[in-house]
């Protein structure tokens, strides 16, 4: 069974419910991802996609940076 990966991160499923900070890092980016008309090549929309602004990077480094702490985080504890 595969899950998609929007609905894993989807804030009321399992996972975002036991990891709400990795889970909205990865919701945040995948939705920035989502918003490019290129995220999904089957969809032709016709649209260019857009560069980052250097608020989006800042944003999306800072939430990924705790994302990236948490995943590290949870793997060590694992080990």
């Amino acid at each position: 069974m595969s899950v998609k990966y929007g609905v894993l991160l989807d804030k009321n499923q399992v996972f975002s419910r036991t990891y709400p900070l990795m889970a909205e890092g990865l919701r945040l980016s995948n939705d920035r991802r989502n918003s490019l008309p290129g995220s999904h090549p089957y969809k032709d929309s016709g649209k260019r996609t857009s560069w980052l602004t250097k608020s989006e990077q800042d944003d999306l480094k800072r939430n990924l940076r705790t994302t990236y702490a948490e995943v590290i985080s949870l793997f060590n504890a694992v080990l």
